[in-house]
């Protein structure tokens, strides 16, 4: 359904992405794209999307090449949502979802669409929010508001850019499941960036790990989440244990902050206020 042919971007001088290539993706499926800050994963989100300038022939959507489709064709087949979806107009939360719900159309809207916007609202618990102007809402509220209209275009391709950022535990949990039921009962695919791994692990059927611009590995969960790849990737010591068919990653230290380094911090403060408590040596454990 998608093709990734050694796509290579550069911004002016720096290069971002290295000879990246993704072919074993299925209809259906969640992946999630993980890596530490600045590694590339928004970066390639753009490009898929269309929004990046990308060489001809790196990437294919059912089999046709990207960059000889229209812009709004393929806005209506590919959907970005970014980290930072802000919007401040005079629109109630029902208004913007439905109009990303009639984004690429223009039939006008009817009771079906109305119905499915409903629908959408509801399953993510939003439907409070319905006559709420999206100025008035908190930032997880708006982000469960941007995931709404993401989820009512209905795309081929969904690419979600840490879409539970500003979510507590229990919505980041119910969003993902509702992400991934979807995706697989409309058989899409649906790509997400993330942070936590654990998360990644648990609602992702595969994951893409990228660093310094290029692919590790890609794989499920439990074929590329291991202990060196934490080492190596994350510069973490942590543990990966298998409970219930499911991956839980305990991170025990950093690998690049050293004792002595915390020691030197510790005089630091204690010097700048002699009031201010050591730090506990449990704590450099």
């Amino acid at each position: 359904m998608i093709t990734v042919n050694n796509l290579n971007f550069s911004y002016q001088k720096h290069s971002v992405l290295h000879n990246i290539s993704i072919n074993s993706i299925r209809k259906g499926e969640t992946v999630a794209v993980i890596g530490p800050n600045g590694t590339g994963k928004s970066t390639l989100f753009k490009c898929i999307a269309g929004i990046q300038k990308i060489a001809r022939k790196t990437i294919y959507l059912n089999g046709q090449d990207i960059t000889r489709l229209s812009r709004g064709v393929l806005a209506s087949r590919v959907c970005y949502m970014p980290q930072d979806n802000a919007c401040d107009a005079a629109l109630t939360v029902f208004e913007v979802v439905l109009l990303a719900k009639k984004f690429t159309s223009r039939v006008s809207v009817d009771k079906k669409d109305i119905a499915q916007v409903a629908l959408l609202l509801e399953n993510l618990k939003i439907d409070h929010l319905s006559d709420r102007y999206i100025s008035e809402l908190s930032g997880g509220q708006r982000q469960l508001v941007s995931l709404a209209q993401a989820l009512i275009r209905n795309p081929e391709i969904l690419l979600l850019d840490e879409p539970t950022a500003s979510l507590d535990l229990h919505h980041q949990m119910e969003a993902l499941a509702l992400v991934q039921y979807l995706t697989q009962v409309t058989k899409r695919i649906c790509f997400l960036a993330m942070h936590d791994l654990n998360l990644a692990a648990r609602y992702a059927d595969k994951i893409i790990i990228l660093h310094a611009g290029k692919i590790v590995s890609i794989g499920k969960p439990g074929a590329v989440l291991n202990e060196k790849m934490l080492a190596e990737i994350y510069k973490i010591k942590a543990s990966v244990v298998n409970e219930t068919n499911h991956l839980y990653i305990h991170p025990q230290k950093s690998l690049t902050q050293s004792d002595v380094q915390l020691k030197n911090i510790e005089r630091v403060i204690y010097r700048q206020n002699r009031q201010t408590p050591a730090l506990s040596d449990s704590y450099l454990k």
